[in-house]
Protein backbone atom coordinates (compact mmCIF):
# COMPACT_ATOMS: atom_id res chain seq x y z
CA UNK A 1 0.00 0.00 0.00
CA UNK A 2 0.80 3.59 -1.10
CA UNK A 3 1.86 5.83 2.22
CA UNK A 4 1.60 9.46 1.61
CA UNK A 5 4.68 11.38 0.30
CA UNK A 6 6.98 8.51 0.90
CA UNK A 7 9.71 8.45 -2.08
CA UNK A 8 12.80 9.00 -1.83
CA UNK A 9 16.05 10.90 -3.43
CA UNK A 10 18.60 8.45 -4.98
CA UNK A 11 21.31 7.87 -1.93
CA UNK A 12 24.33 8.34 -4.66
CA UNK A 13 23.52 12.34 -5.13
CA UNK A 14 22.81 12.02 -8.54
CA UNK A 15 20.03 13.54 -10.56
CA UNK A 16 16.72 11.89 -10.96
CA UNK A 17 16.54 9.66 -14.23
CA UNK A 18 13.33 10.58 -16.30
CA UNK A 19 10.42 8.07 -15.23
CA UNK A 20 8.27 9.23 -17.71
CA UNK A 21 7.92 9.69 -21.52
CA UNK A 22 5.51 12.15 -21.18
CA UNK A 23 6.02 16.10 -20.46
CA UNK A 24 3.51 17.87 -17.68
CA UNK A 25 2.17 20.41 -19.39
CA UNK A 26 0.46 21.85 -15.99
CA UNK A 27 0.73 22.15 -12.10
CA UNK A 28 -2.42 22.00 -10.03
CA UNK A 29 -2.96 25.17 -8.13
CA UNK A 30 0.31 27.00 -9.86
CA UNK A 31 0.14 29.53 -11.99
CA UNK A 32 2.23 29.40 -15.15
CA UNK A 33 5.39 31.55 -14.32
CA UNK A 34 5.49 28.79 -11.09
CA UNK A 35 5.56 25.96 -13.02
CA UNK A 36 7.62 27.44 -15.55
CA UNK A 37 10.31 28.35 -12.91
CA UNK A 38 10.01 25.30 -10.19
CA UNK A 39 8.79 22.40 -12.63
CA UNK A 40 9.11 22.86 -16.10
CA UNK A 41 12.87 24.25 -16.62
CA UNK A 42 14.19 22.83 -13.36
CA UNK A 43 16.51 19.69 -13.08
CA UNK A 44 15.84 19.38 -9.33
CA UNK A 45 12.23 18.51 -9.00
CA UNK A 46 11.94 14.91 -7.45
CA UNK A 47 9.08 12.61 -8.68
CA UNK A 48 7.17 10.73 -5.99
CA UNK A 49 7.44 7.08 -5.59
CA UNK A 50 5.97 4.14 -2.94
CA UNK A 51 8.46 3.64 0.14
CA UNK A 52 8.69 0.39 -0.63
CA UNK A 53 10.87 1.00 -3.85
CA UNK A 54 13.92 1.09 -1.82
CA UNK A 55 13.48 -1.33 0.92
CA UNK A 56 16.46 -0.50 2.97
CA UNK A 57 15.35 3.17 3.37
CA UNK A 58 13.04 1.93 6.10
CA UNK A 59 15.98 0.55 8.18
CA UNK A 60 17.18 4.09 8.07
CA UNK A 61 14.90 7.29 8.00
CA UNK A 62 11.17 7.43 8.11
CA UNK A 63 9.02 6.38 5.07
CA UNK A 64 7.47 10.46 4.74
CA UNK A 65 11.18 11.94 5.25
CA UNK A 66 10.65 13.72 1.48
CA UNK A 67 7.44 14.61 3.11
CA UNK A 68 9.03 16.62 5.46
CA UNK A 69 11.59 18.27 4.52
CA UNK A 70 10.93 18.48 0.76
CA UNK A 71 7.73 20.44 -0.82
CA UNK A 72 4.61 18.28 -2.84
CA UNK A 73 3.42 19.44 -5.81
CA UNK A 74 1.05 17.90 -8.21
CA UNK A 75 1.62 18.36 -12.17
CA UNK A 76 -0.43 17.10 -15.01
CA UNK A 77 1.21 15.14 -17.83
CA UNK A 78 -0.40 15.27 -21.37
CA UNK A 79 -2.47 12.17 -20.94
CA UNK A 80 -4.46 13.67 -17.68
CA UNK A 81 -2.10 11.36 -15.40
CA UNK A 82 -1.78 13.35 -12.34
CA UNK A 83 1.81 12.87 -10.38
CA UNK A 84 3.32 14.22 -7.51
CA UNK A 85 6.43 15.98 -7.72
CA UNK A 86 8.61 17.35 -4.88
CA UNK A 87 10.45 20.82 -4.90
CA UNK A 88 13.61 21.82 -2.86
CA UNK A 89 11.87 24.57 -0.82
CA UNK A 90 14.93 26.49 -0.57
CA UNK A 91 14.30 26.88 -4.94
CA UNK A 92 10.81 27.79 -3.31
CA UNK A 93 12.49 30.99 -1.01
CA UNK A 94 14.46 31.69 -4.30
CA UNK A 95 11.69 32.45 -6.42
CA UNK A 96 9.45 33.99 -3.78
CA UNK A 97 12.77 36.56 -3.20
CA UNK A 98 12.75 36.79 -7.14
CA UNK A 99 8.65 37.62 -7.31
CA UNK A 100 8.87 40.32 -4.08
CA UNK A 101 11.03 42.62 -5.72
CA UNK A 102 9.63 42.30 -8.74
CA UNK A 103 6.14 43.24 -6.73
CA UNK A 104 8.25 45.99 -4.92
CA UNK A 105 9.68 47.64 -8.41
CA UNK A 106 6.19 47.26 -10.01
CA UNK A 107 4.42 49.45 -7.09
CA UNK A 108 7.57 52.05 -7.03
CA UNK A 109 7.06 52.08 -10.92
CA UNK A 110 2.92 53.15 -10.37
CA UNK A 111 3.41 55.62 -8.05
CA UNK A 112 6.41 57.22 -9.89
CA UNK A 113 3.45 57.47 -12.70
CA UNK A 114 0.77 58.57 -10.32
CA UNK A 115 3.60 61.08 -8.97
CA UNK A 116 3.85 62.41 -12.77
CA UNK A 117 0.21 62.45 -13.31
CA UNK A 118 -0.87 64.38 -10.48
CA UNK A 119 2.22 67.03 -11.57
CA UNK A 120 0.13 67.79 -15.16
CA UNK A 121 -2.76 67.67 -13.78
CA UNK A 122 -1.45 70.73 -11.54
CA UNK A 123 -0.35 72.19 -14.41
CA UNK A 124 -3.28 72.10 -16.46
CA UNK A 125 -6.08 74.92 -16.07
CA UNK A 126 -9.68 73.91 -14.42
CA UNK A 127 -12.82 72.90 -16.39
CA UNK A 128 -15.39 74.76 -16.41
CA UNK A 129 -18.47 73.55 -14.13
CA UNK A 130 -20.67 73.65 -17.41
CA UNK A 131 -18.31 71.27 -19.66
CA UNK A 132 -18.53 69.23 -16.61
CA UNK A 133 -21.90 69.09 -16.66
CA UNK A 134 -22.59 68.62 -20.10
CA UNK A 135 -20.23 65.94 -20.22
CA UNK A 136 -22.09 64.45 -17.45
CA UNK A 137 -25.09 64.78 -18.70
CA UNK A 138 -24.08 62.92 -22.08
CA UNK A 139 -22.55 60.05 -20.53
CA UNK A 140 -25.35 59.16 -18.23
CA UNK A 141 -27.63 59.33 -21.36
CA UNK A 142 -25.50 57.15 -23.43
CA UNK A 143 -24.95 54.82 -20.19
CA UNK A 144 -29.09 54.33 -19.77
CA UNK A 145 -29.42 53.83 -23.97
CA UNK A 146 -26.09 51.12 -23.85
CA UNK A 147 -28.28 49.31 -20.50
CA UNK A 148 -31.07 48.27 -23.09
CA UNK A 149 -28.80 46.84 -25.73
CA UNK A 150 -29.75 43.29 -26.79
CA UNK A 151 -26.67 40.55 -26.35
CA UNK A 152 -27.32 39.51 -29.71
CA UNK A 153 -27.00 42.05 -32.66
CA UNK A 154 -26.71 41.88 -36.16
CA UNK A 155 -27.14 38.35 -37.73
CA UNK A 156 -27.10 37.80 -41.25
CA UNK A 157 -29.90 37.48 -43.38
CA UNK A 158 -30.82 34.02 -44.98
CA UNK A 159 -29.37 32.04 -42.90
CA UNK A 160 -30.39 28.20 -41.87
CA UNK A 161 -28.58 27.08 -39.54
CA UNK A 162 -27.31 29.13 -36.48
CA UNK A 163 -23.86 27.63 -34.31
CA UNK A 164 -24.09 29.88 -30.78
CA UNK A 165 -20.73 29.50 -29.17
CA UNK A 166 -20.72 30.44 -25.28
CA UNK A 167 -17.28 30.64 -23.33
CA UNK A 168 -18.01 28.98 -19.82
CA UNK A 169 -14.44 29.32 -18.29
CA UNK A 170 -13.58 30.65 -15.27
CA UNK A 171 -13.27 34.50 -16.72
CA UNK A 172 -17.16 34.18 -17.34
CA UNK A 173 -17.87 36.45 -15.01
CA UNK A 174 -21.57 37.79 -16.04
CA UNK A 175 -22.88 33.82 -17.17
CA UNK A 176 -26.02 33.69 -15.47
CA UNK A 177 -27.13 36.98 -17.10
CA UNK A 178 -25.94 35.82 -20.47
CA UNK A 179 -28.16 32.95 -20.07
CA UNK A 180 -31.02 34.78 -19.35
CA UNK A 181 -30.23 37.29 -22.17
CA UNK A 182 -29.77 34.35 -24.38
CA UNK A 183 -33.13 32.79 -23.45
CA UNK A 184 -35.23 35.89 -24.18
CA UNK A 185 -33.35 36.63 -27.27
CA UNK A 186 -32.71 33.72 -29.20
CA UNK A 187 -36.41 32.74 -30.68
CA UNK A 188 -36.47 36.01 -32.34
CA UNK A 189 -33.04 36.36 -33.53
CA UNK A 190 -33.80 33.02 -35.40
CA UNK A 191 -36.84 34.28 -36.62
CA UNK A 192 -34.99 37.69 -37.65
CA UNK A 193 -32.25 35.87 -39.52
CA UNK A 194 -34.15 33.06 -40.78
CA UNK A 195 -33.22 29.93 -39.21
CA UNK A 196 -34.69 27.46 -37.93
CA UNK A 197 -31.50 24.70 -36.74
CA UNK A 198 -29.65 26.12 -33.38
CA UNK A 199 -26.32 24.01 -32.09
CA UNK A 200 -25.71 26.28 -28.51
CA UNK A 201 -21.70 24.54 -28.11
CA UNK A 202 -20.67 25.42 -24.34
CA UNK A 203 -16.65 25.93 -25.03
CA UNK A 204 -14.18 25.17 -22.38
CA UNK A 205 -17.01 22.72 -20.25
CA UNK A 206 -14.19 20.20 -19.00
CA UNK A 207 -15.41 16.36 -20.05
CA UNK A 208 -16.63 13.97 -16.95
CA UNK A 209 -13.85 11.36 -17.85
CA UNK A 210 -12.11 10.40 -14.80
CA UNK A 211 -8.96 8.85 -15.36
CA UNK A 212 -6.34 7.11 -13.19
CA UNK A 213 -4.45 9.39 -11.32
CA UNK A 214 -7.05 12.35 -12.31
CA UNK A 215 -9.53 13.98 -10.30
CA UNK A 216 -13.03 14.27 -11.83
CA UNK A 217 -13.74 17.43 -13.19
CA UNK A 218 -17.04 17.02 -11.14
CA UNK A 219 -19.23 17.69 -14.81
CA UNK A 220 -22.43 15.22 -15.00
CA UNK A 221 -22.05 12.64 -17.35
CA UNK A 222 -25.18 12.64 -18.27
CA UNK A 223 -25.19 16.46 -19.40
CA UNK A 224 -24.11 17.22 -23.20
CA UNK A 225 -21.79 19.61 -23.82
CA UNK A 226 -23.50 21.04 -27.06
CA UNK A 227 -27.30 21.42 -27.83
CA UNK A 228 -28.70 20.44 -31.16
CA UNK A 229 -31.79 21.82 -32.24
CA UNK A 230 -33.71 20.83 -35.24
CA UNK A 231 -36.51 23.24 -35.14
CA UNK A 232 -35.54 25.71 -32.20
CA UNK A 233 -38.70 27.95 -32.71
CA UNK A 234 -41.06 25.11 -31.40
CA UNK A 235 -42.36 25.15 -28.01
CA UNK A 236 -40.27 22.25 -27.93
CA UNK A 237 -37.15 23.30 -28.65
CA UNK A 238 -37.92 26.71 -26.89
CA UNK A 239 -38.47 24.14 -23.57
CA UNK A 240 -35.27 22.43 -24.33
CA UNK A 241 -33.07 25.52 -24.94
CA UNK A 242 -34.31 27.06 -21.68
CA UNK A 243 -33.76 23.99 -20.04
CA UNK A 244 -30.29 22.94 -20.94
CA UNK A 245 -28.84 27.22 -20.14
CA UNK A 246 -30.49 26.66 -17.05
CA UNK A 247 -28.62 23.65 -15.85
CA UNK A 248 -25.47 24.83 -17.91
CA UNK A 249 -25.39 27.59 -14.98
CA UNK A 250 -25.86 25.74 -12.30
CA UNK A 251 -23.07 23.35 -13.20
CA UNK A 252 -20.71 25.67 -14.04
CA UNK A 253 -21.66 28.02 -10.80
CA UNK A 254 -22.72 25.79 -8.50
CA UNK A 255 -25.03 26.54 -5.70
CA UNK A 256 -27.06 25.40 -2.68
CA UNK A 257 -30.32 24.64 -4.04
CA UNK A 258 -33.75 24.41 -2.56
CA UNK A 259 -36.07 21.66 -2.81
CA UNK A 260 -38.11 23.28 -5.37
CA UNK A 261 -35.31 23.84 -7.46
CA UNK A 262 -34.16 20.33 -7.77
CA UNK A 263 -37.19 19.13 -8.93
CA UNK A 264 -37.64 22.35 -11.43
CA UNK A 265 -34.00 21.22 -12.56
CA UNK A 266 -34.77 17.08 -12.52
CA UNK A 267 -37.82 18.11 -14.62
CA UNK A 268 -35.85 20.44 -16.92
CA UNK A 269 -33.33 17.92 -17.37
CA UNK A 270 -35.67 15.16 -18.38
CA UNK A 271 -37.06 17.38 -20.81
CA UNK A 272 -33.27 17.97 -22.59
CA UNK A 273 -32.89 14.31 -22.60
CA UNK A 274 -36.24 14.09 -24.58
CA UNK A 275 -36.14 16.69 -27.18
CA UNK A 276 -32.65 18.43 -27.81
CA UNK A 277 -29.52 16.68 -26.34
CA UNK A 278 -27.19 15.69 -28.23
CA UNK A 279 -23.67 13.68 -26.36
CA UNK A 280 -20.82 15.71 -26.39
CA UNK A 281 -16.93 14.56 -28.04
CA UNK A 282 -15.23 12.31 -25.57
CA UNK A 283 -11.73 13.65 -26.46
CA UNK A 284 -10.76 15.21 -22.96
CA UNK A 285 -9.89 18.78 -22.58
CA UNK A 286 -8.05 18.32 -19.14
CA UNK A 287 -9.04 17.27 -15.57
CA UNK A 288 -10.38 19.85 -13.85
CA UNK A 289 -10.28 20.99 -9.86
CA UNK A 290 -13.57 19.91 -8.00
CA UNK A 291 -16.00 22.36 -8.07
CA UNK A 292 -16.02 24.93 -4.49
CA UNK A 293 -19.29 24.49 -3.27
CA UNK A 294 -20.34 28.30 -0.90
CA UNK A 295 -23.90 27.87 0.64
CA UNK A 296 -26.15 31.25 -1.02
CA UNK A 297 -24.11 31.93 -3.35
CA UNK A 298 -22.69 30.78 -6.86
CA UNK A 299 -19.23 30.01 -7.04
CA UNK A 300 -17.60 29.15 -11.30
CA UNK A 301 -16.27 25.62 -10.92
CA UNK A 302 -14.34 25.42 -14.16
CA UNK A 303 -11.42 24.34 -12.02
CA UNK A 304 -7.81 25.81 -12.82
CA UNK A 305 -7.63 25.75 -16.51
CA UNK A 306 -8.74 29.75 -17.58
CA UNK A 307 -8.16 29.60 -21.20
CA UNK A 308 -10.77 27.60 -23.33
CA UNK A 309 -9.99 25.93 -26.79
CA UNK A 310 -12.39 26.88 -29.82
CA UNK A 311 -10.51 25.79 -32.83
CA UNK A 312 -11.91 22.27 -32.88
CA UNK A 313 -15.48 23.18 -32.29
CA UNK A 314 -15.31 26.16 -34.97
CA UNK A 315 -14.30 23.31 -37.44
CA UNK A 316 -17.15 21.65 -36.56
CA UNK A 317 -19.40 24.77 -37.86
CA UNK A 318 -17.09 25.45 -40.86
CA UNK A 319 -17.37 22.11 -41.75
CA UNK A 320 -21.64 22.34 -41.86
CA UNK A 321 -20.99 25.57 -43.21
CA UNK A 322 -19.38 23.92 -46.48
CA UNK A 323 -21.98 20.81 -46.71
CA UNK A 324 -24.84 23.26 -46.75
CA UNK A 325 -23.51 25.38 -49.63
CA UNK A 326 -22.40 22.58 -51.94
CA UNK A 327 -26.13 21.38 -51.47
CA UNK A 328 -27.90 24.69 -52.19
CA UNK A 329 -26.70 28.21 -53.25
CA UNK A 330 -29.30 30.41 -51.00
CA UNK A 331 -28.14 28.53 -47.47
CA UNK A 332 -25.43 28.89 -45.03
CA UNK A 333 -24.59 28.74 -41.82
CA UNK A 334 -23.45 31.88 -39.84
CA UNK A 335 -21.91 31.67 -36.52
CA UNK A 336 -22.06 33.89 -32.98
CA UNK A 337 -18.97 33.56 -30.41
CA UNK A 338 -20.16 35.01 -26.77
CA UNK A 339 -16.47 35.21 -25.05
CA UNK A 340 -14.36 37.44 -22.66
CA UNK A 341 -11.22 35.96 -23.01
CA UNK A 342 -9.07 34.99 -26.25
CA UNK A 343 -8.98 31.14 -26.63
CA UNK A 344 -5.67 29.30 -26.40
CA UNK A 345 -5.50 27.80 -30.21
CA UNK A 346 -5.77 31.80 -31.54
CA UNK A 347 -4.45 30.88 -34.61
CA UNK A 348 -5.95 27.57 -35.55
CA UNK A 349 -9.00 29.49 -35.05
CA UNK A 350 -7.78 31.89 -37.65
CA UNK A 351 -6.32 29.57 -39.68
CA UNK A 352 -10.05 27.74 -40.18
CA UNK A 353 -12.03 31.24 -40.56
CA UNK A 354 -9.32 32.59 -43.72
CA UNK A 355 -10.18 28.66 -45.30
CA UNK A 356 -14.31 29.41 -44.53
CA UNK A 357 -16.88 31.59 -46.04
CA UNK A 358 -18.95 31.51 -42.84
CA UNK A 359 -19.47 34.85 -41.16
CA UNK A 360 -18.47 34.85 -37.90
CA UNK A 361 -20.34 37.33 -34.95
CA UNK A 362 -18.48 38.14 -31.79
CA UNK A 363 -19.75 39.41 -28.87
CA UNK A 364 -17.01 40.49 -26.64
CA UNK A 365 -18.71 40.84 -23.24
CA UNK A 366 -17.16 42.17 -20.01
CA UNK A 367 -15.12 39.29 -18.17
CA UNK A 368 -12.67 39.06 -15.62
CA UNK A 369 -9.23 37.99 -18.56
CA UNK A 370 -6.13 39.70 -17.19
CA UNK A 371 -5.11 40.34 -20.88
CA UNK A 372 -7.30 42.71 -23.46
CA UNK A 373 -8.85 39.84 -26.04
CA UNK A 374 -10.22 42.54 -28.71
CA UNK A 375 -7.36 42.22 -31.10
CA UNK A 376 -7.99 38.78 -31.61
CA UNK A 377 -11.08 38.89 -31.78
CA UNK A 378 -10.32 42.06 -34.35
CA UNK A 379 -7.85 39.50 -36.23
CA UNK A 380 -10.90 36.83 -36.42
CA UNK A 381 -13.01 39.24 -38.16
CA UNK A 382 -10.72 40.44 -40.48
CA UNK A 383 -9.89 36.54 -41.52
CA UNK A 384 -13.69 35.54 -41.50
CA UNK A 385 -15.70 35.87 -44.18
CA UNK A 386 -17.20 39.41 -45.50
CA UNK A 387 -19.99 40.26 -43.08
CA UNK A 388 -18.02 39.53 -40.25
CA UNK A 389 -18.54 41.94 -37.50
CA UNK A 390 -17.19 42.53 -33.15
CA UNK A 391 -19.59 44.42 -30.80
CA UNK A 392 -18.79 44.63 -27.32
CA UNK A 393 -21.74 44.03 -24.59
CA UNK A 394 -21.17 44.90 -21.12
CA UNK A 395 -24.75 44.13 -19.43
CA UNK A 396 -27.10 45.93 -18.06
CA UNK A 397 -26.00 45.86 -14.67
CA UNK A 398 -22.40 47.32 -15.81
CA UNK A 399 -24.52 50.59 -17.46
CA UNK A 400 -26.56 51.35 -14.59
CA UNK A 401 -24.84 51.68 -11.97
CA UNK A 402 -21.96 53.58 -14.13
CA UNK A 403 -25.16 56.14 -14.73
CA UNK A 404 -25.76 56.21 -10.87
CA UNK A 405 -22.16 56.96 -10.21
CA UNK A 406 -22.41 59.85 -13.00
CA UNK A 407 -25.42 60.54 -11.71
CA UNK A 408 -24.36 60.79 -8.19
CA UNK A 409 -21.72 63.14 -9.29
CA UNK A 410 -23.81 65.58 -11.40
CA UNK A 411 -26.12 65.91 -8.25
CA UNK A 412 -23.13 66.73 -6.16
CA UNK A 413 -22.21 69.41 -8.60
CA UNK A 414 -25.66 71.14 -8.18
CA UNK A 415 -25.62 70.83 -4.22
CA UNK A 416 -22.91 73.31 -4.45
CA UNK A 417 -23.25 75.28 -7.25
CA UNK A 418 -27.39 75.48 -8.04
CA UNK A 419 -27.15 78.39 -10.59
CA UNK A 420 -26.18 75.32 -13.09
CA UNK A 421 -29.68 74.32 -13.76
CA UNK A 422 -30.71 77.69 -14.92
CA UNK A 423 -27.49 79.22 -15.97
CA UNK A 424 -26.47 79.22 -19.82
CA UNK A 425 -22.95 78.82 -20.70
CA UNK A 426 -21.21 82.23 -22.00
CA UNK A 427 -19.56 82.05 -25.58
CA UNK A 428 -16.04 81.76 -24.38
CA UNK A 429 -16.88 78.47 -22.98
CA UNK A 430 -18.40 77.02 -25.80
CA UNK A 431 -15.08 78.20 -28.02
CA UNK A 432 -13.44 76.12 -25.21
CA UNK A 433 -15.13 72.98 -25.44
CA UNK A 434 -13.30 71.66 -28.43
CA UNK A 435 -9.82 72.92 -28.15
CA UNK A 436 -6.65 71.09 -26.99
CA UNK A 437 -5.45 72.53 -23.95
CA UNK A 438 -2.41 70.51 -23.23
CA UNK A 439 0.05 68.35 -24.96
CA UNK A 440 0.92 66.46 -21.97
CA UNK A 441 -2.81 65.60 -21.78
CA UNK A 442 -1.27 62.59 -24.39
CA UNK A 443 1.63 61.86 -21.87
CA UNK A 444 -0.75 61.54 -18.94
CA UNK A 445 -3.35 58.88 -21.40
CA UNK A 446 0.26 57.22 -22.17
CA UNK A 447 0.89 56.88 -17.99
CA UNK A 448 -2.65 55.73 -17.38
CA UNK A 449 -1.89 52.72 -19.51
CA UNK A 450 1.35 51.87 -17.82
CA UNK A 451 -0.36 52.36 -14.33
CA UNK A 452 -3.13 49.91 -16.18
CA UNK A 453 -0.32 47.20 -16.73
CA UNK A 454 1.65 48.01 -13.66
CA UNK A 455 -1.90 47.14 -11.84
CA UNK A 456 -2.08 43.99 -13.44
CA UNK A 457 1.31 42.84 -12.51
CA UNK A 458 0.90 44.09 -9.35
CA UNK A 459 -2.18 41.40 -9.03
CA UNK A 460 -0.27 38.46 -10.62
CA UNK A 461 2.63 38.77 -7.97
CA UNK A 462 0.49 39.03 -5.20
CA UNK A 463 -1.11 35.90 -6.58
CA UNK A 464 2.02 34.26 -6.97
CA UNK A 465 3.15 35.08 -3.21
CA UNK A 466 0.37 33.52 -2.18
CA UNK A 467 0.63 30.49 -3.83
CA UNK A 468 4.42 30.02 -3.04
CA UNK A 469 3.68 30.69 0.53
CA UNK A 470 1.10 27.66 0.79
CA UNK A 471 3.55 25.69 -1.24
CA UNK A 472 6.15 25.98 1.27
CA UNK A 473 3.31 25.56 4.27
CA UNK A 474 2.64 22.20 2.00
CA UNK A 475 -1.14 23.02 2.01
CA UNK A 476 -1.43 24.08 -1.74
CA UNK A 477 -3.93 20.45 -2.10
CA UNK A 478 -5.67 18.69 -0.06
CA UNK A 479 -4.37 15.02 1.51
CA UNK A 480 -7.32 13.13 -1.12
CA UNK A 481 -5.96 15.03 -4.37
CA UNK A 482 -2.47 13.82 -3.38
CA UNK A 483 -2.95 10.29 -2.45
CA UNK A 484 -4.86 10.12 -5.96
CA UNK A 485 -2.16 11.48 -8.21
CA UNK A 486 -0.11 9.18 -5.75
CA UNK A 487 -2.21 6.01 -6.69
CA UNK A 488 -0.27 3.63 -9.19
CA UNK A 489 -1.05 3.58 -13.21
CA UNK A 490 0.23 1.23 -16.07
CA UNK A 491 2.43 3.86 -17.67
CA UNK A 492 3.69 4.63 -13.98
CA UNK A 493 4.52 0.56 -13.57
CA UNK A 494 6.36 0.04 -16.53
CA UNK A 495 8.64 3.13 -15.91
CA UNK A 496 9.35 1.78 -12.16
CA UNK A 497 10.23 -1.30 -13.96
CA UNK A 498 12.30 0.13 -16.41
CA UNK A 499 14.00 2.36 -13.75
CA UNK A 500 14.74 -0.78 -11.65
CA UNK A 501 16.14 -2.55 -14.41
CA UNK A 502 18.94 0.23 -14.71
CA UNK A 503 19.69 0.68 -11.45
CA UNK A 504 20.82 -2.85 -11.57
CA UNK A 505 22.44 -3.06 -14.52
CA UNK A 506 23.80 0.45 -14.81
CA UNK A 507 25.03 1.07 -11.44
Amino acid sequence: QLNLLTAMAPADGKNQRSRTRQRAVRGVGLTPRIFDALVKTSVKPIEALPSAYVPAIKQHVTPRFMAIVYCPVVVEFESGVRRVLYIDPLDVRDFRCEVREELKQVQDKRQRCLKRIHQIRDHLPRVHPHLAQERLQREVQSAKEHAVEPLIQGLPSGVSHLWVFLEVSSHMVQLELICQQLTKELPGALEGCGACMLTLVAVGLPEPEKKKGALNSGRPKDFPQSLELRDALSEDGREALEAWLERLVGIVMPETPTTEEVQSRGARGAILELKGGRSSRSSSRGSKNAPSRAKGRKVHASGSSKRFELAEDLGRSVTADALVRGRTASDRVAALLIACSAPSDAEECEALLRRSRMELIIAGVLGGSPEDPEPTYESFVNAAAQGSKLYLWFGPDYWQKFAEARQRQLDFMHAFNPSLKHERPSGDTTKLSGEVISSEMLEMRLLERVMRECYVDEQRCEEELTCLNKVLAKSLLDEDEIKEALKPTKDTEDDNFLDMANLIFHD
